[in-house]
């Protein structure tokens, strides 16, 4: 068990299948306590000892968890401070530049990691060495992308039919090595569960941003203002980040432990490549589409949507870690996997719901009339975003367990069904064709689920009742001011439920460490 470890009548430290073994059919009380799991001799069904209890592990991740969810809630709101006040100064034009930028530097800094951020996490015996490779390969990697990508960068403003995007995305391809740079100091903090201390330094980056481009927007700088602002906070994260990590960046070229990277990086780096390439559909296909008005909008309304769910991402980012420390023990892995993704879910979901809601007065009155248009698109988005929070745990699991090809062919299909639904909609109905393709997007989920139920089967059925309540209100911009409320009806019948509530107050228990339940150990 997670948090109990059987104990015999006869005082022997037996492995609970043992004792059960021996005692079964008896009328004996089995008597439970908290021990070591090194102690009984075994860490349960297939797993192998380790100093660590359970409720150690747990109480860590938790702890990191609580650290990174103050860390995301607090760099969501300089963030959004940030998008806001920008978006509104320089206006759409001129953030849709910076926007289509931004998406082609996270795409090709991501492709440039080769999937050495993950690797570095997933595998628990990593040395100094290993992560000087990293560092080196990464980086030298990210050099040859990042020159490649600025002197093509003329083709772009081409594509679009406007030179202006040109020399903001000529810089921002610069920064690539930049953003790269910290990977190993990064992964070391957070092999380590030290999320606090992660935590600490991106809030930090976070307020930077808001430093360096609030007062260049103010002054005028038009895009160069989020441009500088991204530049100054990849700056920080690279003289911050090896500092906390107390990790010195060193060059060093091994072929065996390139090697080593290059046979899960190879495999890994096509699916994350397949899943993070869907964010140049705007820069590509709706910049050509509907020009750097269409990608402002399009990049203000997935901002939004990201920011809010800041529970989601921290999920994602504690799950390589908290599923690699129990992937030999497939019952543990299925408990962790099933609680990650319903506090996943109604972390998340809510936040999604609660901004599209009030999205049809929110966002005219912050940004003006002139971003009504992504109204429509928060709400598509909260909707795709969702459901992903639902299936979102699955893609780290099946990288836990080293299957990387299953998640590669998801996301192969889900950029298919993205670029088609796309190509479809957004000339039909504009940048709300947008939103629409990305719930299309969402189709392949059900291929990973096959996937995960090779491994055991998944429990939705708890998620689903809170989606049914949560989904409709994230519609009220197609519906009347007046009646706008009766999209909360569904939402307060999930409520009235008893087993919706206990879910709620176990979620709010494991999250919340002041709020403490009596616990008693199970009986015979």
């Amino acid at each position: 068990y997670d948090d109990w470890c059987i104990v015999c009548p006869t005082g022997s430290p037996g492995s609970p299948p043992e004792c059960w073994s021996a005692w079964s059919g008896r009328s004996t009380v089995f008597s439970y306590e908290r021990r070591p799991m090194a102690s009984h001799g075994s860490s349960g069904s297939g797993g192998s000892a380790t100093s660590e209890t359970s409720d150690s592990v747990r109480g860590r991740i938790y702890r990191g968890g609580r650290q990174l969810v103050i860390r995301q809630g607090a760099g969501s709101v300089l963030r959004l401070v940030a998008v806001l006040v920008v978006t509104r100064l320089v206006g759409p034009s001129e953030y849709g530049y910076y926007a289509a930028a931004a998406s082609v530097l996270g795409v090709l800094s991501t492709l440039a990691t080769f999937g050495v951020d993950v690797d570095l996490v997933r595998v628990p015996d990593v040395d100094s060495r290993d992560e000087h490779v990293a560092f080196t390969v990464i980086t030298g990697a990210a050099l040859v992308v990042g020159v490649t990508a600025a002197v093509l960068a003329p083709l772009y403003g081409r594509w679009i039919d406007d030179g202006a995007a040109v020399a903001p995305l000529r810089v921002a391809m610069f920064l690539i090595p930049l953003a790269v740079a910290p990977v190993p100091a990064r992964a070391r903090l957070e092999r380590n569960l030290d999320f606090g201390v992660l935590a600490v330094v991106e809030v930090a980056a976070d307020l930077i941003v808001v430093l360096v481009s609030v007062p260049l927007a103010l002054a005028g700088a038009g895009v160069w203002a989020p441009v500088a602002g991204l530049g100054a906070r990849l700056l920080w994260l690279c003289g911050a980040l090896p500092i906390a990590a107390r990790y010195r960046p060193a060059l060093c070229w091994d072929p065996d432990r390139i090697r080593n990277l290059a046979r899960f990086g190879g495999r890994y780096t096509v699916g994350r490549w397949m899943s993070i390439s869907s964010t140049l559909i705007n820069p590509l296909l709706i910049g050509r589409l509907a020009g750097p008005v269409g990608v402002a909008h399009v990049a203000v309304a997935s901002r939004i949507i990201e920011q809010v769910g800041a529970v989601k991402q921290v999920a994602v980012r504690l799950a390589t870690p908290a599923l690699a420390r129990v992937k030999n023990d497939r019952g543990r892995l299925a408990a962790a996997h099933a609680e990650g993704s319903l506090i996943q879910v109604l972390g998340a979901v809510p936040a999604y719901a609660g901004v599209a809601f009030l999205a049809p007065w929110l966002l005219p009155a912050l940004l003006g009339p002139e971003w009504s248009p992504a109204v429509p698109i928060v709400a598509l988005l909260a909707v795709a975003a969702s459901v992903g929070a639902v299936f979102n745990l699955h893609a780290p699991l099946l990288h836990v367990l080293d299957r990387p090809g299953s998640v590669a062919l998801v996301r192969f299909l889900q950029l298919l069904a993205l670029v088609a639904a796309t190509v479809s909609l957004v000339p039909i109905y504009g940048t709300v064709g947008y939103g629409a393709a990305r719930i299309v997007r969402c189709l392949p989920f059900g291929v990973m689920h096959r996937q995960v139920r090779t491994v055991f089967v998944p429990r939705y059925r708890p998620m689903l009742r809170w989606l049914i309540g949560l989904v409709p209100p994230m519609f009220s911009s197609w519906l009347a001011a007046p009646i706008r409320a009766i999209l909360l009806v569904p939402l307060v019948a999930v409520l009235a439920l008893p087993e919706s509530r206990a879910e709620l107050a176990s979620v709010i228990r494991r999250v919340a460490p002041r709020i403490q339940l009596r616990r008693r150990g199970p009986t015979a």
